[in-house]
């Protein structure tokens, strides 16, 4: 969707999907780990893809999706909750509010972990040699400078650049990831 420009119905339609089916499997995880039951995540999961559809236009791109949706999760878990009438007293909000940002927290981490394993694999093979040796339990730049038969000071390097191509396919990836 372009900034300042009213999106038409496609265009609304495939930003939603798009972003829909990437968070999905995220979200019915987080009713799941809620609800402790696959039947009422996957009933939750339904009434909150129809609510995330029904609010899109009250969600603003520049913000994390998945963070959004996780909120609408949460408020659809709640009057599931009350509905029911299943818990004698209703779960504490400080707590469902700490549950909440725990998941989405770990989201990002897995995410960003995911991002660095697939910036390690674009290396090439012996820059990646050169990160596993290093990043070995007990492994020294010294002993994998030994190893390579290189200077210590050419194995920083080495590494120093590595770190630089990680950091800048990284960025690129989440930065694509906010557009996308």
């Amino acid at each position: 969707m372009a900034a300042g420009s009213i999106p038409s119905d496609a265009e609304r339609t495939r930003a939603f999907l798009a972003l829909h089916s990437r968070h999905a499997r995220w979200i019915y995880g987080y009713l799941l780990s809620l609800a402790r039951n696959q039947a009422d995540a996957e009933d939750l999961f339904s009434e909150t893809t129809t609510t995330l559809w029904e609010k899109f236009d009250q969600f603003d791109p520049a913000t994390e999706f998945r963070a959004w949706a996780c909120r609408v999760a949460q408020f659809k878990y709640l009057e599931w909750q009350k509905k029911l009438r299943r818990v004698p007293t209703p779960v504490d909000a400080a707590f469902l509010e700490a549950v909440t940002e725990a998941h989405v927290a770990s989201a990002t981490t897995l995410d960003a972990a995911a991002r660095l394993e697939e910036c390690v694999a674009q290396l090439t093979e012996a820059d990646r040699a050169v990160l596993k040796r290093r990043y070995e339990p007990g492994a020294t730049v010294k002993s994998v400078a030994q190893v390579l038969g290189r200077s210590v000071h050419q194995v920083y390097r080495r590494l120093n650049r590595i770190h630089d191509m990680l950091l800048e396919c990284i960025r690129r990836k989440e930065s694509e990831a906010k557009e996308g």
